[in-house]
């Protein structure tokens, strides 16, 4: 939260000193938009979770959320392809599951610009497992950080705090009692594995 602190303090600042231009303006209410964002991930991650567990075919989930996809694709001439495999219903919280599949999906539509792709798999990983990887063909996670993705403010981008994948974690791992990994492909473009359960827990 320190930086967009400290550009709203120095517009301030200017402002006091009869220095204000109006270009400051959008700037400074992006920057409490900012803020906003960052307390509120904050919230998710020390809020105890009130779940709602329902039985959920995973391509009825993805078919709610696939205006927000479709959004991301056609302002950057992205082309999103998912690919289904026969799988069982799954029993998870179907919201929070949505909000960790629309953050990865915007992180990897930024990670690889105009006319990027962006690939959404759906498999059985094991008879008691269900398989989604979301693969994109960026420039994938740098070598340097590629281990501390998930930690609070390790990010890649510019005006990033790492905390929305730190959210996507919990929800993935302790309240699904799934598992979230990270890692380049061969052509170095990002993937985003996660493992759930089928079942209750």
């Amino acid at each position: 939260m320190k930086n967009p602190l400290t550009t709203l303090k120095g517009f301030i600042q200017l402002m006091q000193e009869n220095r204000y231009d109006q270009s400051f303006t959008p700037v400074m209410l992006n920057e409490i938009e900012r803020i906003n964002q960052i307390t509120n991930e904050f919230l998710v991650l020390s809020r105890p979770t009130v779940l709602s567990k329902d039985w959920y075919d995973f391509k009825k989930l993805f078919v709610e959320i696939e205006v927000i996809f479709s959004s991301l694709a056609i302002s950057k001439n992205i082309e999103i392809i998912q690919t289904y495999t026969d799988i069982p219903r799954i029993y998870c919280d179907g919201n929070q599951l949505k909000q960790v599949f629309i953050n990865i999906v915007k992180n990897s539509a930024e990670a690889v610009g105009h006319n990027g792709k962006i690939h959404l798999k759906f498999q059985s990983y094991d008879e008691e497992h269900i398989l989604i990887r979301i693969e994109d063909n960026g420039k994938g996670f740098p070598n340097h950080i590629l281990n501390k993705v998930g930690q609070p403010f390790v990010t890649t981008k510019e005006n990033g705090n790492g905390l929305g994948i730190m959210v996507c974690k919990r929800i993935i791992e302790t309240i699904h009692f799934g598992q979230l990994n990270m890692y380049n492909n061969e052509s170095n473009g990002a993937v985003v594995d996660i493992i759930l359960p089928y079942a209750a827990k």
